[in-house]
């Protein structure tokens, strides 16, 4: 249809955390954390779950890529972000931003993933001033050099990116409305 449309949903009753090696599984605010492949743990819990009215929303991080191919990891990872992470929902609410329609999916019933003592523990955000980690003159200077590599033929992609980070004094709900109306690309996660 071409509309913007979002998923929206909090409180998960299961959430699957993986960072290289490292899985996290919360259920009911009990963590079993172990060393496996986060994928192979998506698809055994997607399993578990099948046939069941569950939402799973999250994302797959670009990192997750040296768990099927083996390459040189160049990137600094001066940040905790996971590689995976999916959150299982009984409920969702399912926005489309031309018509303002907002669709109920399921309910909840079943207990959080986690308590708000692990949320506040886990998730640990605190830049206080907006910073980015390139300056525009820099960022083009790269720009180029990376032309100039794919025309070498050194390479055929790069993941070229800025950061921005900064503090936000509000909700969540209140973040992405904010994050959607400045760039309301249709996939956007």
């Amino acid at each position: 249809s071409g509309l913007g449309v979002s998923l929206v949903a909090s409180s998960p009753f299961m959430l699957l955390v993986a960072k290289r090696r490292r899985v996290e599984v919360y259920r009911e605010g009990v963590a079993q954390t172990y060393d496996g492949d986060g994928l192979e743990t998506l698809r055994t819990l997607l399993d578990g779950l099948r046939g069941e009215p569950v939402v799973a929303i999250g994302y797959l991080g670009y990192d997750l890529g040296g768990l099927i191919e083996r390459l040189p990891y160049a990137a600094i990872d001066d940040q905790d972000f996971p590689d995976l992470l999916i959150g299982f929902y009984e409920g969702a609410q399912r926005v489309v931003h031309a018509t303002g329609e907002v669709e109920t999916i399921g309910a909840k019933v079943r207990a959080p993933a986690m308590s708000p003592d692990q949320e506040a523990q886990r998730f640990v955000t605190a830049p206080g001033t907006v910073e980015n980690n390139f300056t525009r003159e820099r960022y083009l200077e790269t720009v180029q050099s990376a032309r100039r590599a794919i025309e070498a033929g050194e390479i055929y992609q790069v993941n070229l990116s800025q950061r921005f980070a900064g503090s936000f004094a509000g909700g969540p709900r209140e973040l992405y409305r904010n994050l959607r109306e400045a760039s309301p690309a249709p996939y956007a996660a």
